[in-house]
């Protein structure tokens, strides 16, 4: 529910079946190899950082030329460095959680088990700000005993993500039978989309009338034991109060009603309304918050929330592999 992968609606699935042709594939091709020019730059970037903090060989002084990189202009959102100790610094005021462990985060174990070498996470979507991220690491060696891992939270270039140049060119080429395929799709995952919506707003109905936090928090862990087909089902309130069927997945200092989808729903006049699609970034799963504004409880705003994974065939269905291979490559 915070930190987040992938594109704007629905255009990643579109693709998948917009590109069959070998114009398409060209076109897919040459994003590729301009993605990754620029990937090889920002791991010879982290090379050139883990060389010069290595050398420094000083926590303090490796802090303080965290701070100075990125005031002086260097293209992350955050720089930060962790030893096996679980100490971290961070380049930005972030102060993580004391559940936060370094040595356990999947971008410290990817630069521990690649041999030294600057290595990518997949493309994610930060909730907080709306950009694209790629997260770089790198194991560089020892400090005072200590395995070390540099990182950069780098963000993408729009251009990188933005397909709509070759939605256009699909669109020209006037492909009726293509037209028809995704025309079919969309209507079979709105389909699907409503019907979501339907339970969520039937969830939320009932909890308005539970009209008790303890007692929807047991109904949240009940639902999704019971087979509810959501990742986390939730309910905050307008004093940053919530109930979640599984809180362990949240820092101790969460807002809610701070975040996007709370302020989405207050903004929806009671509709059930719904984000972009966005890849879990632990789970991998493709995903959709559904979220609506059900009323007052205890004198507080309540918004409904869930996180629903969504079937795996509305992205992936394609003859072609080679071209299948050649998007993923763009957006893993």
């Amino acid at each position: 529910m915070w930190r987040y992968f992938n594109k704007k609606f629905i255009n990643i699935f579109l693709i998948f079946f917009m590109i069959f042709g070998t114009l398409y594939a060209q076109i897919i091709e040459e994003k590729t190899e301009e993605y990754n020019y620029w990937l090889d730059n920002q791991k010879k970037m982290i090379d050139e950082i883990g060389n010069t903090i290595i050398n420094i060989n000083n926590k303090d002084e490796i802090e303080n030329e965290y701070v100075r990189l990125v005031k002086e202009g260097l293209n992350v959102d955050s720089l930060y460095i962790a030893f096996s100790d679980n100490t971290i610094f961070f380049s930005d005021p972030w102060d993580p959680p004391d559940s936060y462990i370094p040595i356990e985060r999947p971008w410290y174990r990817l630069a521990m088990k690649s041999n030294g070498k600057a290595v990518e996470t997949e493309i994610y979507y930060d909730f907080s700000s709306g950009e694209m991220f790629i997260t770089v690491v790198k194991h560089i060696g020892t400090i005072d005993g200590l395995s070390v891992v540099v990182g950069a939270d780098i963000f993408v270039p729009n251009h990188f993500i933005d397909i709509n140049n070759v939605i256009n060119d699909f669109e020209e080429n006037n492909s009726i039978v293509y037209k028809q395929i995704i025309e079919e799709k969309l209507n079979e995952y709105y389909d699907w989309l409503n019907g979501q919506k339907k339970i969520i707003d039937e969830v939320g109905a009932a909890f308005v009338f539970l009209n008790n936090k303890e007692t929807i928090e047991n109904e949240c862990i009940k639902l999704v034991e019971e087979g509810f087909n959501v990742e986390y089902l939730y309910v905050v309130f307008s004093d940053n109060s919530f109930v979640v069927n599984d809180s362990s997945i949240l820092p101790d200092d969460w807002r809610p009603a701070e975040r996007e989808f709370y302020k989405l729903a207050m903004d929806a006049n009671g509709q059930t309304v719904e984000t972009e699609i966005y890849q879990d970034f632990f789970s991998g799963d493709m995903v959709i918050t559904i979220v609506k504004h059900i009323g007052t409880i205890d004198g507080l705003n309540a918004v409904i929330g869930a996180d629903i994974i969504i079937p795996d065939h509305f992205f992936v269905e394609t003859a072609d592999t080679d071209i299948l291979k050649l998007l993923q490559n763009l957006f893993n």
